[in-house]
């Protein structure tokens, strides 16, 4: 039989074994063909083998010249062209059946080299492929089996040297730092326990600040988190507690000598007063005796040295004539405690012999706590007048003008016709005493409200008394009244409402007595607010309309008097500006008040309120209308060919073309005229003040309410004859001069 034997001869210095012609036993075959060689002699034209022994390697590495060797084989070698044609535990290697169960390395598995057609563990390096190592009887891919395989602070993962991932990788006694193995046992300070520090990758004692870590102090070798071990390593004042510099709690916390004030060690045996014995107070730190009140705090005074609870260390501590007591200033209970020459008066010690009237004799009064004798009746209690210097009970007879009384002569006072003076001490219908002379100005001016006594009153045609003020104005004349020109104690109109968001109508001043009208709504630019008109002063005064935001103000409301007065009207906005058409309520009318009679009493008018602040086109509303005043006059004759007015003040009208509202009219005033004849040619009045008007329609079709009129006052007129018409009627009171006085 003839084989024809490729061999491979390869370059690389690991020669395969399936070519190793050392491993070919050419004898062993047995080759019986006739005219063979013998068994040791080359075959015929064929090349001597190359005896010479190759270099081992792999065949997938190898990179053969092929050598065609026509062999003379026995028949009893198999040839094959895959393992399937060799017996049991045989297997293919280039055409030839062999014992065992690799051909190379590639047929055995993972790590393991095929040796004599037998797969089995690597023994050194070189027995297995490149780029691999041998390591534990199997090849791996890489540079190295162990970290002693590597360089330095390498360490061996996955049989490659390179970088640490845990320390676990470099051996004992070895640690793995930033991927480095390096001897030791530690990288940083948290790698050690009990608080001590690595150094030099050996955890050991601290032996300065500078061994530990940010943030850390060394406490007797060990790392401790703070930034001190004992309070000596802080900032004055401070202590040192679990290592941490910061504020004491506790004086116990501090040295000796020292005590804990706000959070600081401080030197001393104080912090404040209350640290030190009663009496004594904490200055500088240092418990001490007190020099002024000041050192004592509030509610304290300093006495010889020591604080005590009070306000006084003696009686001339004390103001308002108090006395010291228990270091207390507190009010005199007996003249005693006021020493010589005092009096305790109403709990305090004046100086002087009398506290009222009462402790003085002889009829004298007691001023500036001296018992002296009276100079005026207003020097005598009530119910007594001053007679030659003393304060006795008065009576009408006694020859004195005393209080309440016109006139006094004493045994001539007579009811009969022609005499000065009644019996019951009245001037018959004048009840003045003449004191402020005659009225009689030839020019227009003013009288404020209040009580004259007047010989004689005439305004002349033309000339115009304007009343006013805060008081009822009550005029006695012992001789006749003559007005030809006016008397006008009516309220002021209210200013009117501005086309600007921010200035107000101002509501007008009351007559004499009178109620002063509401101010009108506005917008206050400066703090974004707005701000609701004002009500009307007086018992009935108009109300403004609510609330301060409206899109279209409401009128204010007129006050009331005789009657309720009228409300105010309905702002509007159209729907093209607010959405849907909208009506804004006005200011509610003040309510009556007060007796068609008076019953006998004064009363003034109200003020109207102020109109509304209109929101969609900022008109501001207008201020509401005064009251009417109150005008009493009493004299013998009473003649009115001119004016005699008592009106409430007009409403401010609302701005042209804005949304804001008119301001209600205060409501008339009083006038009450008494004499023996009462008569009226010209005109009495007290109405109600017309409600503010308001503009056309601006341009956002809104426009504010009109504000409601107010209401008439009353008149009331009492004589023995009365003669004319007042608007509103004259309620008649009891004719003068019949029997009873005249006041």
């Amino acid at each position: 039989m003839c084989l024809a034997l490729v061999l491979c001869a390869c370059d690389d210095e690991t020669p395969s074994p399936a070519a190793d012609l050392s491993t070919v036993d050419i004898a062993a075959l047995d080759v019986a063909a006739p005219d063979a060689p013998a068994p040791d002699a080359p075959a015929p034209d064929a090349p001597a083998p190359d005896t010479a022994q190759p270099d081992k390697q792999q065949p997938d590495q190898m990179q053969p010249d092929l050598l065609v060797v026509d062999l003379l084989l026995p028949d009893t070698v198999k040839t094959c062209s895959k393992t399937s044609n060799c017996g049991s535990g045989e297997v293919c290697c280039s055409g030839v059946c062999k014992v065992g169960s690799c051909c190379g390395s590639t047929d055995c598995g993972a790590g393991q080299i095929c040796k004599g057609n037998t797969c089995g563990p690597c023994a050194v390096d070189t027995e297995c492929g490149l780029g691999e190592k041998c390591c534990a009887g199997k090849c791996a891919a890489g540079d190295c089996c162990a970290t002693k395989d590597c360089a330095a602070g390498q360490a061996c993962v996955s049989n490659t040297c390179g970088s640490c991932s845990a320390a676990a990788q470099c051996g004992a006694g070895n640690v793995c730092c930033s991927g480095k193995c390096l001897l030791g046992a530690c990288c940083s300070s948290k790698d050690c326990a009990g608080g001590l520090p690595c150094i030099k990758n050996s955890c050991t004692p601290c032996k300065a600040k500078a061994d530990c870590a940010g943030g850390e102090v060394c406490c007797g070798g060990v790392c401790r988190t703070g930034d001190c071990c004992a309070g000596a390593d802080c900032t004055k004042g401070q202590v040192c507690t679990a290592h941490v510099c910061g504020a004491c709690t506790s004086s116990k916390q501090c040295a000796g000598g020292s005590v804990c004030c706000a959070g600081a060690c401080t030197q001393g045996d104080c912090c404040k007063t209350a640290d030190c014995l009663k009496g004594l107070i904490c200055a500088a730190n240092k418990c001490t005796f007190c020099v002024k009140n000041a050192e004592c705090g509030a509610g304290n005074v300093c006495c010889s040295g020591k604080c005590a609870a009070g306000d006084c260390c003696a009686s001339k501590d004390c103001a308002g004539g108090k006395v010291c007591k228990a270091n207390t200033c507190t009010a005199c209970a007996t003249d005693s405690q006021c020493g010589f020459g005092g009096k305790c008066c109403a709990g305090a010690c004046l100086s002087g012999d009398c506290c009222s009237s009462s402790d003085c004799t002889g009829g004298k009064v007691c001023k500036a706590n001296s018992c002296t004798a009276c100079k005026t009746n207003t020097d005598c209690a009530k119910g007594l007048n001053c007679h030659n210097g003393g304060c006795v009970k008065p009576f009408c007879g006694d020859g004195y003008l005393d209080t309440g009384e016109v006139c006094d002569k004493g045994k001539q006072n007579a009811n009969t016709s022609g005499a000065i003076c009644r019996k019951d001490c009245k001037l018959c219908g004048t009840c003045g005493n003449g004191s402020h002379g005659a009225f009689a100005p030839t020019n227009n001016t003013t009288l404020k409200g209040g009580t004259y006594h007047y010989k004689s009153f005439t305004i002349p045609k033309g000339v115009t008394v304007r009343a006013s003020g805060g008081a009822a104005l009550r005029i006695y004349v012992q001789g006749a009244v003559d007005i030809a020109g006016t008397l006008d104690a009516s309220g002021f109109g209210g200013s009117a409402g501005q086309c600007n968001y921010t200035t107000k109508g101002v509501g007008g001043a009351g007559g004499p007595g009178g109620g002063t009208g509401g101010h009108g709504g506005y917008y206050n630019k400066g703090n974004g607010t707005t701000y609701a008109g004002t009500g009307g002063g007086g018992s009935g005064g108009g109300k403004a309309p609510s609330p301060a935001h409206q899109m279209a103000g409401g009128g204010g409301g007129g006050a009331g008097y005789a009657a309720s007065g009228g409300g105010g009207s309905k702002g509007y906005c159209c729907s093209s500006r607010c959405g849907s058409s909208s009506y804004y309520a006005g200011g509610a009318a003040g309510g009556a008040y007060g007796a068609a009679n008076l019953k006998d009493t004064l009363v003034s008018g109200s003020g109207g309120g102020g109109g509304g602040h209109g929101h969609a086109d900022n008109g501001t509303g207008g201020g509401g209308g005064g009251g009417g005043g109150a005008l009493l006059i009493i004299a013998p004759q009473i003649k009115v060919s001119g004016k005699v007015l008592a009106n409430g003040g007009a409403g401010g009208a609302a701005c042209s073309g804005k949304d804001g509202a008119g301001g209600g009219g205060g409501s008339g005033g009083t006038i009450w005229l008494r004499g023996t004849t009462v008569t009226v040619t010209g005109s009495v009045q007290a109405g109600g003040g017309g409600g503010g008007a308001i503009g056309s329609v601006g341009s956002s079709c809104g426009i504010g309410g009109k504000g409601g009129g107010g209401a008439s006052g009353r008149i009331r007129v009492d004589a023995v004859t009365f003669s004319g018409k007042t608007s509103p009627a004259a309620h008649k009171g009891a004719a003068l001069c019949t029997g009873k006085p005249c006041s």
